[in-house]
């Protein structure tokens, strides 16, 4: 999601992006199976915010009871939370990048303002 909208918000071709991507060191499963569903606003779960939430939260309870910080962890837990309470938990875990996007101020697949 975040180098979608980080190609976006360059001007470059979403499609030529992900193709580049996904071949190197910063692709991922997600990114080259998911990437296109993003792309499309297909939030047709593989995998739920829901199911993805109840897995966190074991990882987190977990490494607590280890006295392990894993701060990357907390903040997508707190990310998809606020996902559930806009009613998306039943969207595919993918749909993360609906978070991402409030933040950067535009959707994938809209310009951003040049005023931002």
């Amino acid at each position: 999601g975040e180098a979608l909208l980080f190609a976006q918000a360059g001007g470059l071709d979403l499609e030529k992006t992900l193709t580049a991507v996904s071949g190197g060191a910063a692709g991922s499963w997600m990114l080259s199976n998911r990437g296109p569903q993003v792309i499309n606003r297909d939030w047709r779960p593989g995998f739920t915010i829901d199911l993805q939430q109840k897995d966190l939260r074991l990882v987190l309870q977990a490494a607590d009871q280890l006295g392990v910080p894993l701060p990357g962890v907390a903040q997508v837990f707190q990310f998809y939370r606020t996902l559930q309470q806009q009613g998306l938990g039943g969207d595919g875990n993918h749909a993360l990048v609906k978070a991402l996007e409030h933040l950067a101020g535009f959707e994938i697949g809209q310009q951003p303002d040049a005023n931002s």
